[in-house]
């Protein structure tokens, strides 16, 4: 995805290094450290309130550096996960001497939209209801990408839900259910009070996968 894009790398004034990409700037020309810090502030009630963090875009790390910080600053433990759907960008970034903390840091990079939808620590940090902070530059530079990423509807098919079940359990339990009833089964589990086994519960997490960025409603 977006393997068509140049990178060329600037240095700033302030001696820093930043990726600049179609003439779209992805830091600060002039201080991105600074600029990174008052991204992060002006996101600090939302850092405070949440210990996970989804990002949406890379760069070289500045806005990511400043948040973890924050984060750091309120919580015992935090995790953040990345969106960079310009591989290009990752190759830079660690090209340039960057890195990240692993133990609390993940950064994500697939071909396609579905592919993020099949990755089951991906899912599963998203159940979580994450807060979801944009980096302005490299949202709008793919745009089309991150917007078609929000509005994307996780399949009901049971084919496409059993590639995600590694729990030997729930494998049991979605043999008894025929394809097309999914939809019809998440429906009853929402409304009702009681959830009777470990693998309802998976199920209705799921649910919360299939509706999380559309309007609420399972298609068929």
């Amino acid at each position: 995805m977006y393997s068509n894009f140049t990178i060329n790398i600037k240095e700033t004034r302030s001696g820093d290094r930043i990726p600049v990409i179609n003439d779209i700037h992805l830091h600060s020309a002039y201080k991105p450290v600074s600029e990174a810090e008052n991204f992060a502030d002006l996101k600090r009630e939302t850092l405070e309130a949440n210990s996970n963090v989804l990002i949406f875009g890379l760069g070289f790390g500045y806005h990511l550096r400043a948040i973890e910080n924050i984060l750091k600053e309120n919580h015992k433990s935090y995790r953040i996960i990345v969106i960079e759907p310009v591989k290009a960008i990752i190759d830079a970034f660690y090209e340039n001497g960057f890195s990240i903390d692993d133990d609390h840091i993940q950064v994500y990079n697939f071909e396609t939209i579905e592919e993020y939808y099949l990755t089951e620590d991906l899912v599963e940090f998203m159940v979580s209801k994450p807060a979801v902070i944009s980096h302005p530059s490299s949202f709008k530079l793919c745009q089309d990408f991150y917007t078609s990423f929000m509005k994307h509807n996780a399949s009901t098919n049971i084919s496409d839900v059993e590639a995600l079940i590694k729990s030997e359990p729930l494998k049991k339990y979605f043999e008894n259910i025929e394809q097309g009833e999914l939809p019809q089964l998440l429906r009853e589990l929402s409304q009702t009070n009681r959830i009777e086994s470990a693998e309802e519960f998976l199920l209705m997490s799921y649910k919360e996968i299939v509706t999380t960025n559309s309007t609420g409603e399972l298609n068929e």
